[in-house]
């Protein structure tokens, strides 16, 4: 009950926001932030992969 709570602010959250920051260390994506990637996507928010930005 109180993961639904969180995941439901959370996405809330999301429809608040300009864009997504998106931690992807490795190429990593996880199931939830596939979804919540989807969700951002589905709202037109924009979505910026930190793996997008490599030192030199």
């Amino acid at each position: 009950m109180e993961q639904v709570a969180l995941e439901n602010a959370h996405y809330r959250k999301i429809e608040l926001s300009d864009a997504i920051y998106v931690v992807d260390i490795q190429g990593y994506i996880g199931n939830q932030v596939s979804k919540e990637i989807a969700f951002a996507k589905s709202k037109g928010k924009e979505v910026v992969f930190h793996s997008a930005y490599k030192k030199n």
